[in-house]
């Protein structure tokens, strides 16, 4: 009933539809996508350099103090003393109150073009960060196939231990019976009873795996239900020809794609960098609209104020040269890196292959040996039956073919993971996430 119950609410997956739901719900590849959101912000950042800086602003301003200075003006002739009759008035040098607008426009005219190149490193980073998001979707795609895997493989491990399980319990109770009656000596006993307490904990061990696992596929995959895993492990061949995936390669993985596009991006910064200690043309244009208009006028009114200009950053430091110095450096990092990458593409293209082959070997190995088992263990039974082996030795034979299914089971999923890794090498994988 809890069985029933708990399949009742679970996810029911395949291994596509753990990656479908992995690539639109990873919680990390979520967080990876931000960045390539940062990049087109830089984008748009880039292209703002190419385009007028407009701003409006508005002002009031109120002063105590007001500079004024006295005049005197001849209003007419005193007719008794023929002397000149004066009155005095004040000029005022501005207006205790001040309310005005302004609106600026700044224009970079020429900048060396200090502005295209900061824009073709904008798209080169932003490319780059396209590629390496696409590497760490491959890096996630392969890692939820592997812990599906290895889900798969404890999965039908413990149904093979489970049933081996049932069956020593059979050989224990018959062994009991058996030692009880004095058909069978007590060591005889002891083992049976010995072999069967070994397997509980190897079961428990393996439970607690299974369950590790489907919540790192779970927290991985950015599922919030608890799942069941449906389908079955089983051998598939994949055909691969060694000659062709060197070139496929070096052409296809994400991280040379992504390391490419940063050198081409480093080189145009390098490029702005250069740029820094060069002229600039600008032009500006304000115009202020305000009262008191001038100084002495009381009224709203407005005028303009144009202006072209050069800026010119004669010495700064050596800053300029610092910045280029670590610009080089950081390319020439990337460089080599990607000289490493390329130079050891092939050596890992062959290791890969060599460990897919080397385990398809194993696995055709250990189908012999479960079809050998099969044969021991029924020639065992009937050696049993007629009394010619005991009942230990029986059970050895149990035990002997249980111990091969499992090397075959472990077989298969070590060359499902060989093709995992060697996929992973094509398509150069980008890792994340702290893993």
């Amino acid at each position: 009933m809890i069985l029933q119950f708990l399949l009742i609410f679970s996810m029911v997956l395949t291994e596509e539809d753990a990656v479908k739901i992995a690539l639109e719900k990873s919680p990390i590849l979520l967080a990876e996508k931000e960045k390539i959101n940062q990049k087109i912000g830089d984008e748009i950042i880039s292209i703002s350099n190419f385009l007028p800086k407009i701003s409006l602003s508005a002002s009031y301003s109120y002063s105590s103090f007001t500079e004024k200075m006295t005049q005197y003006q001849i209003v007419g002739i005193d007719t008794v003393t023929w002397q000149p009759i004066y009155q005095s008035f004040d000029v005022e040098f501005g207006k205790a109150e001040r309310k005005g607008l302004i609106l600026s426009i700044n224009q970079n005219v020429f900048d060396w073009f200090k502005s295209v190149h900061s824009y073709r490193a904008s798209i080169k980073n932003k490319l780059a960060e396209i590629q390496s998001f696409e590497g760490k979707k491959i890096w996630l795609e392969n890692e939820v196939r592997r812990i599906y895997t290895e889900i798969l493989f404890l999965k039908k491990q413990i149904e093979i231990l489970e049933k081996t399980k049932e069956n020593l319990k059979a050989h224990y109770e018959v062994a009991k019976k058996r030692y009880e009656e004095g058909f069978a000596s007590e060591l005889e006993f002891l083992q049976a009873e010995i072999a069967l307490k070994n397997f509980e904990p190897q079961i428990e061990i393996a439970k607690l795996g299974l369950e590790k696992l489907k919540d790192l596929l779970k927290n991985l995959s950015g599922i919030e239900e608890e799942i069941e895993i449906k389908d079955t492990i089983s051998f598939e061949k994949f055909n691969v020809k060694i000659d062709t995936l060197y070139e496929k390669a070096l052409s296809e993985r994400k991280d040379i794609l992504s390391l490419k596009l940063n050198m081409e991006a480093i080189k145009e910064i390098i490029e702005v960098q250069k740029g820094l200690d060069k002229p600039n043309l600008f032009f500006s244009y304000q115009y202020q609209y305000s009262r008191p208009y001038g100084f002495f006028r009381d009224e709203w009114g407005g005028y303009y104020t144009l202006t072209f200009g050069v800026s010119w950053n004669i010495f700064d430091g050596f800053s300029t040269y610092g910045n280029v110095r670590k610009s080089v450096a950081n390319y020439e990092y990337l460089r080599k890196n990607l000289k490493f990458i390329k130079a050891n593409i092939k050596t890992e293209i062959e290791n890969s292959v060599e460990a897919l082959n080397t385990n398809e070997k194993i696995v055709e190995t250990q189908r012999e040996n479960v079809k050998l088992a099969e044969k021991a263990l029924k020639v065992a039974e009937m050696q049993y039956e007629s009394g010619w082996i005991s009942h230990v030795e029986y059970m050895d034979a149990e035990l002997s073919g249980l111990n091969t299914k499992l090397n075959l089971l472990k077989a298969i999923k070590e060359y499902k993971i060989s093709k995992l890794d060697l996929i992973k090498t094509l398509k150069g994988a980008i890792q994340t996430g702290g893993f």
